[in-house]
């Protein structure tokens, strides 16, 4: 919740940006921290670009909305899915072999590539942000949903211990 009224207030651009930001910070943290604080706030920090990043499907279905191409949705998303997993493959069978000619080799290739995220990342354009460019169609207001206190402390429950227990199996499988 405190992060959906962050990206409220500053738009999903702003978001995006801070998400990368927060990545290359993490990455510099994890890679040259030496001590135990510094590497958990590299975690932190890694989950919560993880937040900010989310939003750049937000961000697609917005901009496709406003320029009256929300159909191809589906097109792009499945798109940008199909080369990230292809990326992801590529990385993982190369990360080894890199991680044996230096130990740091893949953390110096994260730490370049977000460095190259957050260049990118300032020619993005949320046009729900600009005002006067594209004018979005009316919809109908939305109601207000209200939580009562049992269904916030489950759901604060629930973020709790599901990343203590990501952590915890992240770490088992080093183990």
């Amino acid at each position: 919740f405190p992060i959906l009224k962050i990206v409220e207030k500053i738009g999903n651009s702003a978001s995006l940006k801070i998400g990368v930001i927060l990545a290359f910070i993490s990455a510099v943290s994890l890679t040259f921290g030496n001590s135990f604080y510094i590497m958990v706030i590299g975690v932190c920090l890694r989950d919560m670009s993880a937040s900010f990043k989310s939003m750049m499907h937000v961000a697609l279905r917005h901009n496709l909305e406003l320029v009256g191409e929300e159909a191809k949705f589906i097109q792009y998303s499945t798109r940008s899915n199909i080369t990230y997993s292809t990326i992801t493959m590529l990385i993982s069978l190369f990360s080894g072999l890199m991680f044996n000619w230096n130990n740091y080799l893949p953390m110096y290739c994260c730490i370049a590539v977000c460095a190259i995220c957050i260049f990118l990342s300032f020619y993005m354009t949320d046009y729900s942000e600009k005002e006067g460019e594209i004018k979005p169609k009316k919809k109908a207001d939305k109601e207000k949903t209200h939580y009562s206190k049992l269904i916030l402390l489950a759901i604060v429950s629930f973020g709790i211990f599901f990343a203590l227990v990501i952590t915890g199996q992240e770490n088992g499988k080093l183990f």
